[in-house]
């Protein structure tokens, strides 16, 4: 009798919430910021872009990745695009000051940074210690440095690294209130499941509308991102 060493299994991730809704909603939208309007497929072939030029960047398995921003569709984006390139999101908290901002950077080992630029100013001050920082002007047009980031990115998937649904796909710092801030890691498994809870405790089905107030820098928008 032959004997199979594998079965059949599929980690559990985040990034193919995404994947599916681009596949059975291509055309539905996704995303309303302001006049800009992104379907599910648009805004899959974005995140595509951004894990296809971080990876052009030089992004390794377990590179961080940071962001401050507010909700925006750039930070939205990233939460799928980052772990999709087999990088680890680092989200921060907007209402921290330069000091606590360069802490974090220093202490994740960020070698990537994206910002908005009415935020730029805390960054400015610290010392980025060699980390490629990308603006953010939140305007949709060419020439908005992300948008010109994305434009050189591929709109086809790149391939998964992932190699364990327990691989950290976020991490999350405190508000430092009792010290420094002080960082907590997510896995693949652990956001996909809490967000599958989220939907379930909030009772969405495909014709929900979700308005965000909760920041995405928190705890991921509790997973509701």
């Amino acid at each position: 009798m032959q004997q199979h060493s594998k079965v059949y299994h599929s980690d559990l991730t985040p990034v193919s919430f995404l994947e599916r809704s681009a596949y059975i909603y291509p055309n539905k939208v996704a995303v309303v910021h302001g006049e800009r309007r992104y379907t599910y497929r648009e805004l899959a072939e974005r995140a595509n872009r951004l894990a296809s030029h971080l990876r052009a960047d030089g992004l390794q398995k377990g590179d961080r990745v940071a962001f401050l921003c507010p909700n925006i569709p750039p930070m939205l984006e990233a939460h799928f695009a980052v772990p999709a390139a087999g990088g680890v999101l680092v989200a921060i908290n907007t209402r921290l000051n330069s000091d606590e901002i360069g802490y974090i950077l220093q202490h994740s080992g960020a070698r990537t940074l994206f910002v908005d630029d009415e935020l730029a100013p805390l960054v400015a001050p610290p010392d980025l210690g060699g980390v490629h920082v990308v603006r953010i002007a939140d305007t949709g047009a060419p020439d908005d440095p992300y948008e010109h980031y994305l434009a050189a990115g591929s709109p086809e998937p790149v391939a998964s690294w992932l190699e364990d649904e327990d691989d950290t796909i976020t991490i999350n710092y405190t508000s430092g209130t009792t010290g420094r801030p002080k960082g907590v890691m997510y896995t693949h498994r652990g956001a996909y499941l809490n967000a599958l809870g989220q939907i379930i405790e909030a009772g969405m089905n495909s014709d929900s509308v979700y308005l965000w107030s909760l920041p995405m820098f928190h705890c991921n928008g509790w997973c509701f991102t």
